[in-house]
């Protein structure tokens, strides 16, 4: 059987507060609007099935109304992924 890898779920939280108290953007799985400049913390859980690999190269990518898929460029950015 070959590995598979999936999103499950996300949802996007504001920043502006503790990680107890900040609030959240939206429902789980919701799309949210927010401004460029906004500040936002996104949480999702991917799921990898059996013979995955265990480090994975993840994208983030975005898309506004009406258009395609983007990829976020961040060169020499690390991101930490906790598993």
């Amino acid at each position: 059987m070959t590995p598979v890898t999936n999103q499950f779920i996300y949802r996007v939280r504001n920043d502006d507060g503790s990680e107890v108290l900040a609030t959240w953007k939206g429902s789980e799985n919701e799309d949210v609007t927010a401004m460029i400049t906004a500040i936002q913390r996104l949480r999702y859980l991917v799921y990898a099935s059996a013979g995955a690999p265990g480090n994975m190269d993840l994208q983030l990518e975005y898309k506004e109304p009406g258009g395609s898929w983007k990829i976020i460029e961040m060169p020499n950015l690390n991101w930490p992924f906790a598993g």
